[in-house]
């Protein structure tokens, strides 16, 4: 009897004792949650919706950097996914918008097209990309080189932006999903072929059996009354008699050329969840002495944001089911590997602003600024003042490009034509600031607005005139409103789960460009070459 007695406290204690698990070294496999374009008050805004194993768990169980944000003027998405992986701002990473003006080709450029590359998976044209035109090493790059190239490192989205400037120029592999034929494909860039568990994976159609379905509420539409209502002024939708759930996707498909539909499901993310997966199970990440990386980034909570705005019935929805798809990611890591042998990080490349009519609506200053109509007015003074010319080239995201060319031949200073430009553009209503790219690179910003204008100004990219609009001002009424350094889109969420992370809340402020240090930090390899960024020390302080 005494034995008996014995040997059943010796089970409950080595039971207990090999429930308390040391962390090891270091992770067996790191996994980047990026939800894109996602405001770090949506998590209290959503809280009372979510389930217990998705967001919550992430906070009672992680730590949590409640005043993380970037720290740069133009916060675009590409800029802010280049941010993410290097640790650097786009006036050294390079990516400087989603989109820029070329001066040497006359030209628009795209932040990872490359005409050098071919599509491989896909008959399209959608994988000529590549992170050519990021200048500098990104966490994942810094793996490779760490570990000799035996460590994989994947980045997945919809699209292939994020994919590409979240993967870096040496990942194992990069994916995003193909309108044309609603495939996973890739860049020559990274592979010459696609893996064959990719081609078998594509071979089960899961896009086309996702816009087989219909889009309705995941709770009863009471749950949603915190929320604006579900047809209201400031959104978008698919059109204008298309704005109320039920969403008919099925129908909204018949009318589409392409697979773009599924960037306007939340199903997209659910695909993308099921790509992830079979990511780490079919190419065995975190299974042997090298950590592995994988980057997944949900594309959907832009699009949706981007047609219905903050506050709608559809974005709440969308992060309530977004809930369950890291949820999937969380279960997966329990059975797979046990949380002490993985780390978690989700953050996102942007925030996001509501629209002027309602902040109008509640009295708070916001309004529209007409672009065009500026740019008119600016022109005939250009004309007046310097005489007839095509003095601007282009304008695009709050940057105005001048015809250096014409200003060089007609003997002009561009210094006192940027400085005249400012001057004049700072009159219109909604302008807050004006600063010309020679006064950007002859002084040395270190705070306040001025710093986050030097920290997106790119010498060869950048406009001659970047604009910083008033707070709630915007160029045109969507909605759903971004590229501002004002803290509706910079502020975003940070969150660390895994490994030796602990439950606590960190409040002091945080820069996005410090998440890749602290990776490289817990690994204890080279920092991305041009990172601007510190390792987070409290998230593994004993």
């Amino acid at each position: 009897m005494k034995f008996r007695l014995f040997l059943a406290t010796l089970l409950v204690f080595t039971s207990g004792f090999a429930q308390l698990k040391y962390a090891p070294e270091k992770p067996v496999l790191i996994i980047g949650i990026v939800v894109e374009q996602m405001r770090y008050d949506y998590i209290t805004t959503y809280w009372d919706n979510f389930g217990e194993n998705g967001f919550k768990r992430l906070i009672y169980e992680g730590t949590n950097c409640k005043n993380t944000k970037f720290n740069y003027l133009l916060t675009q998405s590409a800029s802010g996914f280049a941010s993410i992986s290097s640790g650097t701002e786009p006036a050294v990473h390079g990516i400087v918008s989603d989109y820029w003006f070329d001066r040497l080709s006359d030209k628009y450029l795209y932040a990872v097209t490359d005409d050098n590359c071919k599509t491989v998976g896909s008959k399209s044209g959608e994988g000529k990309c590549s992170p050519a035109q990021m200048a500098v090493s990104t966490f994942a790059d810094e793996l490779k080189i760490a570990s000799k190239g035996q460590s994989k490192s994947f980045a997945i989205a919809l699209r292939d932006q994020a994919a590409v400037l979240l993967a870096g120029h040496s990942a194992t592999g990069a994916f995003w999903l193909d309108n044309q034929s609603g495939k996973w494909i890739t860049s020559s860039h990274y592979s010459d072929t696609l893996p064959s568990w990719v081609k078998t994976f594509n071979d089960k159609a899961l896009t086309d059996f996702y816009l087989l379905k219909d889009w309705t509420t995941l709770v009863p539409m009471e749950r949603y009354k915190s929320y604006f209502p579900d047809n209201n002024q400031y959104e978008e939708g698919f059109s204008k008699t298309l704005k109320t759930f039920p969403h008919a996707i099925p129908q909204y498909h018949k009318q589409a050329s392409d697979f773009r539909t599924i960037r306007y499901t939340p199903y997209g993310n659910t695909l993308t969840t099921d790509f992830a997966i079979a990511t780490i199970l079919e190419e065995k990440l975190g299974t042997d002495e090298h950590t592995d990386f994988l980057t997944v980034s949900y594309s959907v909570n832009h699009y949706i944001s981007d047609k219905f705005g903050p506050g709608s019935v559809e974005l709440a929805d969308v992060y309530l089911r977004l809930d369950l798809e890291i949820a999937r990611i969380l279960t997966l890591i329990d059975e797979r590997f046990g949380k002490r042998d993985v780390v978690v990080y989700l953050t996102s490349n942007q925030g996001d602003g509501y629209a002027p009519g309602y902040l109008k609506s509640m009295n708070i200053p916001s309004g529209e600024f007409k672009q065009m109509s500026a740019l008119a007015l600016l022109k005939t003074y250009l004309k007046a003042v310097y005489g007839r010319g095509e003095w601007i080239k282009t304008y695009t995201d709050h940057q105005i490009y001048l015809n250096r060319s014409l200003i060089e031949e007609s003997g002009i200073s561009l210094v006192a034509m940027q400085t005249s430009i400012s001057e004049f553009m700072v009159q219109f209503t909604g302008v807050a600031t004006a600063l010309g790219s020679e006064s950007l690179k002859n002084n040395n910003f270190t705070q306040g607005i001025y710093e986050k204008f030097r920290n997106s100004y790119h010498q060869r990219r950048s406009g001659d005139i970047i604009i910083n609009l008033e707070p709630g001002w915007v160029q045109i009424t969507e909605s759903s409103q971004h590229s501002s350094a004002y803290n509706y889109d910079t502020h975003v969420p940070l969150i660390w789960y895994g490994w030796k992370m602990k439950r606590k809340t960190i409040s002091r402020a945080i820069n996005v460009t410090d998440i890749a240090p602290t990776l490289s930090d817990f690994l204890n390899i080279s920092f991305p070459n041009a990172a601007s960024g510190n390792p987070i020390f409290e998230l593994i302080e004993q």
